[in-house]
């Protein structure tokens, strides 16, 4: 029976004609963004295919997981401060996507996403500015990894379509803040700001004066790193201040944490201007030549930052603003360097392309995480927005809720891949854990507030665990602990 058989299929392969011996349509599933969400939805949606559709349906071999990403490396944002802050070796947040990639069968295309055609089914890529000059036509790339040849556009289509764009910093329509100002949200502007304090450093008698733009978790993190860092100079040289709108710092936060955090950075030395808004912002050369021109020309580095009490809220009176300048009205403050940490916007693309969002620009979705009124296509993480139909808030937009969303969108594809009903997100109370230096933190797991050595070893530990979900332990642990 067995020799009957194969002769049988020679037979049939020997008078079926070439063009009925098509190859099948290559299905793609097409994920823009390799940031927490994306990246995590491209390694969950290759292995389910693997373990659950490969030699279960015929149709196993047709689909194609693609992973575009304008850099070549993923990001991991908690870890920035470490490059920005110059204690000890420099270490690097920046994995190489086609490390973390090897092994799977993801494809990765370096690029920029310049439009998304959801009738078409088509995202529209280009090289990104690096690749330009970088990568000449030609070049060969690893096996796992694509390149968009040329300076046009090129089309890739989709069957499935997950949008994890991440978001852009908000500067809030403030004067001469995207100009003047810095953010910390790359390599390139950790390393910056690495420079300067390294300069700083380095000249016994220069004084150096850092302003923070807002006291989210980003802001109180880098303020107690650097404070910590300069803790054996005399503060006659050196200032760090946070101006924040709102009248406590993590005000995301339960009230205990926020009173710690407070306590915590004003022993290290950090000055807090609560209830302050950042009006303009300008360099203090320019405007010494704007009062006389032949002013002798100062540090190119130093700006001046016009500070003003908040806008006051409907029946509130302003006596009761902790502003420590309301008689003035108005402050003119001079800084070496402002950091700018006080707010993001999702993505501008979304909005360009004619996506469903909500007034902020965020793409609207279902508890699926699907598009409304879109056949096959998710949003996650800073790009979406979902409301907790309890809670009345927005899904947070933090690491642990992207990665959250992507588990559900991966599973989510597979079912409908094979015909099931897709899940529902769970809306969960997220864990928060904010570093304070040497090895001090506070966290909220629960309802609990943890503070200062436990909570940092929690840190470490969340660290630990995320590295190891996209990287071999050994790796996983050089990374965290022997950088």
């Amino acid at each position: 029976m067995e020799v009957a058989g194969l002769i049988y299929f020679c037979y049939t392969i020997c008078i079926t004609p070439a063009k009925d011996r098509r190859l099948p349509m290559i299905k793609n599933i097409v994920i823009l963004g390799a940031g927490f969400g994306g990246l995590r939805v491209a390694l969950n949606v290759e292995a389910d295919i693997r373990r659950y559709l490969r030699g279960s349906t015929p149709e196993a071999e047709e689909w194609k997981v693609i992973l575009i990403d304008r850099n070549p490396y993923h990001l991991y944002y908690p870890k920035l401060y470490d490059i920005a802050v110059p204690e000890g070796a420099e270490p690097s947040p920046a994995i190489e996507i086609r490390e973390i990639l090897k092994g799977t069968r993801v494809e990765f295309v370096q690029g920029e996403v310049q439009r998304v055609d959801c009738k078409a089914r088509v995202v529209e890529v280009t090289p990104s500015p690096d690749l330009r000059s970088s990568s000449p036509e030609g070049v060969e790339d690893g096996p796992s990894e694509r390149r968009p040849r040329g300076g046009k556009g090129e089309g890739l289509s989709y069957e499935y379509l997950v949008l994890a764009l991440g978001a852009d910093t908000d500067f809030f329509g403030i004067e001469g803040l995207q100009e003047y100002g810095c953010t910390l949200k790359s390599v390139s502007d950790a390393q910056k700001i690495r420079t300067m304090i390294e300069q700083f450093l380095k000249v016994p008698d220069k004084k150096l004066e850092i302003m923070i733009g807002g006291a989210g978790a980003t802001g109180v993190e880098v303020a107690a790193e650097l404070a910590h860092l300069f803790r054996n100079i005399s503060r006659d040289r050196w200032s760090v201040t946070i101006v924040e709108a709102l009248p406590r710092i993590l005000s995301m936060f339960p009230l205990a944490l926020s009173q710690y955090a407070h306590l915590r950075l004003e022993r290290l030395g950090v000055h807090l201007m609560l209830d302050t808004c950042i009006k303009k912002v300008d360099s203090a050369h320019s405007r010494e030549i704007a009062t006389s021109p032949t002013a002798p020309r100062n540090d190119g580095a130093v700006i001046e930052v016009i500070l003003a009490p908040r806008p006051l809220k409907p029946g509130e009176k302003e006596e009761e603003l902790t502003c420590e300048f309301l008689p003035e009205h108005e402050k003119l403050v001079r800084a070496d360097l402002l950091l700018w940490a006080g707010g993001i916007r999702p993505n501008p693309l979304m909005a360009q392309c004619g996506l469903p969002v909500d007034k902020k620009g965020r793409v609207e979705v279902d508890e699926h995480m699907a598009v409304r009124n879109l056949e096959n296509v998710f949003a996650i993480g800073d790009n979406a927005f979902l409301l907790d139909p309890v809670m009345k808030q927005p899904v947070p937009a933090i690491a642990q809720a992207a990665l959250l969303e992507a588990k559900i969108v991966a599973e989510n594809i597979t079912a409908t891949i094979k015909g099931r009903l897709m899940k529902l997100y769970p809306f969960p109370k997220f864990p928060a854990i904010v570093p304070l230096g040497n090895k001090d933190a506070v966290a909220l797991v629960g309802t609990h507030v943890v503070r200062g050595f436990s909570a940092w070893f929690l840190r470490q530990a969340a660290d630990f665990r995320y590295y190891n979900s996209i990287l071999p332990w050994w790796r996983a642990i050089k990374l965290c602990f022997f950088r």
